[in-house]
């Protein structure tokens, strides 16, 4: 029945996706076949940065299931330019609303969440830029979790 609903959602997210102009790179999605997301786990992006001065939307996609716990998932941001340099920041990604609920979209027991972290942000230099993602929770791993994407698309 599981398999049933995850391609039910698989569908209704390529049908009712839009396609993006400003949709920088390849979609790289990372999963976790365990459900789990380990702290010694950096997830690693790679994009190819050709306007320079452009301002980007850097957003989060997570998939999550229901049985997901937590209301905020901290995350830390490295970005790394093609010289090496790197800017560094923390973002919250609520999860679930004041009164428990959650803020994703959730087909059975499969749930979507996309969240803006970083709006407006310039690279300031053209070529390819890796976008390191680490989860910051007190905790060994982050259980619940199925996968995560990240999205950068022209403001």
């Amino acid at each position: 029945m599981k398999k049933i609903k995850f391609i039910i959602l698989f569908f209704v997210t390529i049908i009712f996706s839009d396609c993006k102009d400003n949709y920088i790179g390849e979609t790289t999605i990372i999963t976790f076949p365990d459900e789990k997301w380990e702290k010694k786990e950096a997830l690693t992006f790679v994009y190819s940065i050709s306007e320079v001065g452009e301002k980007y939307n850097i957003f989060v996609n997570l998939r999550h299931s229901s049985a997901f716990y937590d209301k905020k998932l901290k995350l830390k941001l490295t970005i790394v330019s093609p010289s090496g340099n790197e800017d560094s920041f923390t973002e919250v990604l609520n999860i679930k609303n004041i009164r428990g609920k959650f803020k994703s979209d959730c087909i059975g027991d499969y749930c979507d969440l996309k969240e803006l972290i970083k709006k407006k942000y310039k690279f300031k230099e053209a070529g390819e830029y890796k976008i390191k993602i680490e989860h910051l929770s007190d905790r060994e791993f982050i259980s619940n979790v199925m996968r995560l994407e990240l999205i950068v698309e022209k403001n």
